[in-house]
């Protein structure tokens, strides 16, 4: 039987986390997959995401899972989001602030900046939830999702960065209206995937470490 291939790839500028590395090489794999791991070191995160991406199309990877170098991971995390067989998949991480948010997204109702936090008590015994947009620091996606961005072009960028401006303030983040925000390369990627009809599912058990100064663990 043809095993499923999986590119375990880790965007960083200078290096990987210890415990990052060591929950990785953790993962319960199943006997029907098969992984090769990749560092892209020594790029801009946007830079080093496409690279992996146009990686994994030359190298016929049916799915890309992109762990951040400053993310750590449960040892079930890669089998059970494998498991959902879905398009995006993702489990959770904190931002490092210690505001109790979560790098996981709902859409917001008014116009920009287009999501809201989820905070961990709205994600307690959920399940899997449908988001609306998410951090790329432990998520599982087909590489069907990427060749339809990129429309068999492979030199065309899926992960880049984006300016705009507040349209309200958000007192939880500080900022006010008119502030400027940067719409970081994964949350756009997001934006793009639901605007093509994909949707990104969340498992709320595969709850992540994010390293900072300590590890935050939400």
């Amino acid at each position: 039987m043809k095993k499923t291939k999986i590119l375990i790839g880790v965007p960083t500028l200078d290096i990987c986390e210890c415990d990052t590395f060591g929950s990785i090489y953790a993962q319960k794999i199943p006997k029907s997959i098969v992984t090769e791991l990749v560092f892209m070191r020594g790029y801009e995160v946007s830079q080093a995401r496409n690279r992996l991406v146009k990686l994994a199309i030359d190298e016929n990877y049916d799915y890309l899972f992109f762990v951040d170098s400053d993310v750590v991971l449960e040892s079930n995390h890669l089998e059970k989001l494998f498991a959902l067989d879905v398009d995006i998949a993702t489990g959770w991480y904190p931002r490092k602030d210690k505001s109790g948010l979560l790098e996981i997204h709902k859409e917001a109702s008014n116009d920009l900046p287009y999501f809201i936090h989820y905070k961990i008590e709205e994600i307690k015994d959920k399940g899997i939830i449908e988001i609306f947009s998410c951090g790329l620091g432990c998520a599982l996606i087909k590489m069907d999702v990427f060749k339809k961005m990129q429309n068999k072009d492979y030199d065309a960028p899926i992960f880049n960065f984006v300016h705009l401006y507040y349209s309200n303030d958000v007192e939880e983040l500080n900022v006010k209206k008119g502030d400027r925000v940067e719409i970081s390369e994964d949350i756009n990627f997001c934006l793009s995937a639901k605007q093509l009809g994909y949707k990104i599912l969340c498992d709320t058990t595969l709850g992540c470490g994010h390293i900072g100064k300590e590890v935050h663990y939400g």
